[in-house]
C-alpha cells in the first residue's frame, strides 16, 4: 500500500461529509417514496392489510408484507418526524458501508468519494424520493463483509424480499458452489415470510393476496414505460409501438447476451475454485447485469454501482482502461443529467436509455480478469 493510500484510509472526513449530506438532504426533501413507506406503517396499525395495499393506486405500497410490519414504528410518528428518523438511519448506513469498503476491500476515501460522484444523477433521485437504495447497498455490503454466515444469509434474504432482481446472485453462488449459503438464504426467506402470521392467519392470507394483486394491476405498465425506468425492458416497453408483441422476446434475448458476456469472463469458475477473497469482486461485477435485466430498474438503483465505480477509480490510477471506464460511466450516468444538459435533452437521453451503454461497458469491464486483481486489497 502506498503512503497516499494509507493517508486516505485514515482520513474519515469524506465519509462524514457524505453521511451529513445524506442526513440533511433526505430530511429536507419531500421524499414521496418514503411517504408510501410511512403511510403503509401507519395504515397497518390503524386499518389493516387492506389499507396497506391500495391496489388501484400507481404509487401504492408494493413491498413484501414483512416490510409493512417493520415500518409500523415509523407509522407512530408524524411524517416530518419519521422522515428525519429515516434520514438519520440512511446516513448511519451510508457511513457504515463506506467504512466496511475501506476496512475489508481497501478502497480508500478518495476512490469512494469519486465513486459517489460518478452516480450523482442517481443520488439526486435518491435524495428527492427517499427510496431504499441505500438500505439495499448496506445490506449487500454487510452480506459480503460479515464473518457470520447466518447474518450474511439474512441480509441476502431481506434483499431478495425487497427486490426480486437480487435472485440474480444465484449465478455467482452456483459458480462458487456456495450451496450452504443458498440453503441458509432459503431458510431465512421462509422465516421472514411467516412473520406476518403475528397478526393472525387470516390477516396473513389477506396480506399476500393483496400484495400479489399489486403486481397484476394494469396500471403497472405505466411504471415500465416511465423514463425513470432505465432498464433494457423499460427501453423496449417505451418503444413497443414499433416492436409490437415481441417486447418479452427481445428482453430475454438481450438479457441472455449480456449474461453470457458476464459468464464468459468468469468461465474459469466452472472448473476451478474461486477463492473467498474474490467473491466480492464477482458479486460487484454482476451489478450492471442486474440493473440491465430487471424489468423495473429506476435511476436511483444505479447507486448500487457506487462500490464498483470506486474500484474503477482506484484501479484507474494504474490502468488506462479503468480510467476510461470511469470517465465514460460518469458521462453516461451523470454527465447527461438534467442539471447539466437541461430538461429536454435529458428526456431524450432517458427515452432512449443512454445509461444502458454504461451498464454494457461496466458489465464487460467489471467481469474481466483485470478486476480480480482488486481481490489483493482484501485484508480480512
Amino acid at each position: 500500500m502506498t503512503l497516499q493510500q494509507s493517508r486516505n484510509r485514515n482520513t474519515p472526513w469524506p465519509f462524514l461529509a457524505i453521511a451529513a449530506l445524506t442526513a440533511v438532504w433526505l430530511a429536507a426533501s419531500k421524499t414521496p417514496d418514503f411517504h408510501v413507506y410511512w403511510r403503509a406503517g401507519a395504515a397497518l396499525r390503524t386499518d389493516g392489510w387492506t389499507a396497506v395495499y391500495q391496489i388501484s393506486q400507481l404509487a401504492s405500497f408494493k413491498y413484501h408484507p414483512f416490510f409493512a410490519l417493520i415500518l409500523t414504528p415509523i407509522g407512530l410518528l408524524s411524517e416530518p418526524a419519521a422522515r428525519v428518523v429515516w434520514a438519520l438511519l440512511n446516513a448511519l448506513l451510508v457511513f457504515d458501508l463506506m467504512r466496511r469498503w475501506q476496512r475489508h476491500w481497501r478502497l480508500d476515501a478518495a476512490a469512494i468519494a469519486l465513486g459517489f460522484l460518478c452516480v450523482g444523477h442517481a443520488l439526486f433521485w435518491q435524495y428527492a424520493y427517499g427510496n431504499v437504495a441505500f438500505v439495499m447497498l448496506w445490506l449487500w455490503t454487510v452480506a459480503l463483509t460479515t464473518p457470520s454466515q447466518w447474518r450474511s444469509a439474512l441480509c441476502y434474504a431481506v434483499l431478495i424480499a425487497l427486490k426480486p432482481f437480487w435472485l440474480a446472485l444465484l449465478v455467482p453462488w452456483l459458480l462458487c458452489r456456495r450451496f450452504d449459503l443458498m440453503v441458509r438464504v432459503t431458510v431465512a426467506i421462509s422465516a421472514l415470510s411467516v412473520v406476518p402470521i403475528v397478526l393472525g392467519i387470516n390477516g396473513m392470507v389477506t396480506a399476500y393476496q393483496r400484495w400479489f394483486a399489486t403486481f397484476a394491476d394494469p396500471a403497472q405498465g405505466l411504471n415500465y414505460q416511465a423514463h425513470e425506468n432505465q432498464s433494457w425492458y423499460g427501453l423496449l416497453f417505451r418503444h413497443r409501438d414499433v416492436i409490437g408483441t415481441h417486447v418479452s422476446t427481445f428482453w430475454l434475448a438481450g438479457a441472455a447476451v449480456v449474461g453470457i458476456a458476464w459468464l464468459w469472463q468468469w468461465r474459469s469458475a466452472i472448473w476451478t475454485t474461486i477463492p473467498d477473497r474474490s467473491r466480492w469482486t464477482m458479486e460487484l461485477s454482476l451489478a450492471p447485469f442486474i440493473l440491465w435485466t430487471a424489468p423495473l430498474s429506476w435511476i436511483h438503483h444505479q447507486i448500487l454501482l457506487w462500490p464498483l465505480l470506486a474500484v474503477a477509480w482506484q484501479l484507474g490510477r494504474t490502468s488506462a482502461l479503468a480510467r476510461v471506464t470511469w470517465i465514460a460511466s460518469f458521462v453516461l450516468l451523470t454527465g447527461l443529467s438534467e442539471s447539466i444538459i437541461g430538461r429536454q435533452a435529458t428526456l431524450l437521453v432517458l427515452e432512449w436509455g443512454v445509461a444502458l451503454l454504461a451498464l454494457l461497458l461496466l458489465n464487460w469491464w467489471a467481469s474481466a480478469a483485470r478486476l480480480r486483481a482488486a481481490s489483493a486489497w482484501r485484508t480480512t
